[in-house]
């Protein structure tokens, strides 16, 4: 698979950074993809129109009207009809590798939602990786601002639904 150049796209070793990352969804077997952008969905939109994609990935992009959050986005974009988990990965994140193990770690142990981290002078840090089930996105509230650190996972305990860890064993 292949792009034109893109304008106003951040690139990394001579191809626009999304790429990588929608590279690293689809090796997972993701085939629905959603890119919501706030403002610069835009941008991101007209910079990606040569990409060719795999058969049978689709490729969506949302728009907030009102900011939502990132949680809030997620909410938006999710196919409520199709259900299943899904992948967040935070805009400007470069990684290579571990997605494969983390969502099988996700799917064996009934999370959720699953949360790389990283660790870091004892502390564990997010990555900015997040796998959450049907039932987490089911919990994001339909309005408001809604982030996913400070406002779903307490939501998630709160609910009693399980919120882990996994250590990232990507770069």
């Amino acid at each position: 698979w292949s792009s034109a150049s893109p304008r106003g796209t951040l690139s990394v070793i001579g191809r626009p950074l999304i790429e990588w990352v929608i590279e690293e969804l689809i090796n997972v077997g993701v085939t629905n993809v959603a890119i919501s952008a706030n403002g610069y969905t835009h941008i991101l939109s007209d910079g990606l129109k040569g990409l060719v994609l795999p058969e049978g990935v689709n490729l969506k992009f949302t728009r907030e009207l009102t900011p939502r959050g990132p949680a809030g986005a997620i909410r938006d974009a999710y196919d409520f009809d199709k259900g299943g988990s899904v992948i967040v990965t935070e805009g400007g994140l470069f990684f290579s590798g571990g997605l494969a193990e983390m969502v099988r770690e996700h799917e064996d142990s009934g999370a959720a939602l699953t949360m790389a981290v990283s660790e870091s002078s004892g502390d564990f840090l997010p990555v900015g990786i997040y796998i959450l089930s049907y039932e987490a996105v089911e919990l994001i509230p339909q309005t408001s601002y809604v982030d996913i650190k400070e406002q779903l996972i307490p939501l998630l305990l709160n609910s009693a639904l399980s919120v882990r860890g996994n250590a990232f064993k990507g770069e």
